[in-house]
């Protein structure tokens, strides 16, 4: 539409120039105008071109995106570091999380981002990490405590993924973590772009 705009704008003001000229420098006005003109409508056609490949290319990029909470109640302390499974599946497009294990497996090459928060008890102590494969990525911790009621942490983290890697919360032994129906302990994670 600019483009549109920006080609009539021009044609007008060449040809308002045609009138004021002398027949000479008319005729090498016209003829430049007709050129002009012609670059101009091939410049439109090509960003119009450019607008629709954009348009196909972005509906074909694969669309990824997750939300899930805990539920459960008071989940730990377990005597071993355990995945915690995200059973409560709020969004998963492109079903690349699988709330029976927990993980989130990339479905092909890019940078991903994922977020976790967490709630405890302050008579409980709470550590969580994030991990890509077996590597730990990002950790919160939240310490026992007589001062408060509940305690809350969260972390992110930008990560280049392979197609294939696995990325998971683990809950450190002897550690506790709550959620309910209020969605209070999430993972979540999205393809921001592929590579």
């Amino acid at each position: 539409k600019t483009m549109r705009t920006l080609l009539l704008l021009v044609l007008f003001c060449c040809h308002t120039r045609v009138g004021t000229s002398s027949d000479s420098t008319s005729q090498k006005n016209c003829e430049n105008e007709q050129s002009l003109g012609a670059l101009l409508t091939k410049l439109l056609t090509l960003a119009e071109k450019q607008t629709a490949l954009e348009i196909k290319v972005s509906a074909n990029r694969p669309k990824v995106a997750f939300s899930a909470s805990l539920e459960g109640g008071q989940n730990g302390p377990f005597n071993t570091a355990t995945t915690l499974v995200y059973k409560n599946v709020i969004t998963n497009v492109g079903n690349a999380y699988n709330s029976a294990t927990g993980i989130f497996t990339a479905p092909q090459k890019g940078v991903y981002m994922f977020i976790y928060h967490n709630v405890v008890f302050a008579a409980h102590s709470s550590t969580m990490s994030l991990f890509k494969n077996a590597l730990k990525i990002v950790s919160t911790v939240e310490w026992k405590s007589e001062h408060d009621g509940i305690d809350s942490g969260s972390n992110g983290v930008m990560l280049l993924l392979e197609q294939g890697d696995q990325v998971y919360i683990q809950l450190w032994k002897d550690s506790w973590v709550y959620d309910d129906a209020n969605n209070f302990t999430t993972f979540s994670g999205t393809l921001l772009f592929p590579l």
